[in-house]
């Protein structure tokens, strides 16, 4: 992260830069700001089964269970012992290794007059 390594051993890595996953508010949502030019890491170790630990984690019922760690980063940058399937808004886009950006101002949103 940012030139910073990071080990640690997890099921589930999220990489986010809004407050809310498929409509879920996260624990940490107050924290998260998609302008702060940062991406938010929440990394889910592997100590309880992985989905209690997910599911603590996202719908925040014993967020201390999870053991979820949270940083932020401009780059981030995933490596695992073994090849992972990396998902992009719920759809398959690759494996580790990879880097992700974050682009500040990079999509425009155009609002309509009320």
């Amino acid at each position: 992260m940012d030139g910073t390594t990071i080990e640690e051993e997890a099921f589930s890595c999220f990489i986010f830069n809004a407050g809310s996953m498929g409509g879920i508010n996260l624990p940490h949502q107050h924290e998260i700001d998609p302008g702060d030019g940062l991406l938010d890491v929440v990394l889910i170790n592997k100590n309880l089964s992985s989905l209690r630990a997910t599911a603590s984690y996202t719908l925040d019922v014993g967020f201390g269970k999870a053991h979820a760690h949270h940083w932020k980063g401009r780059e981030i940058r995933v490596e695992t012992d073994r090849p992972q399937t990396v998902w992009i808004d719920g759809e398959a886009h690759g494996e580790t290794p990879f880097t992700a950006v974050n682009i500040p101002q990079a999509v425009e949103i155009v609002v309509p007059e009320t």
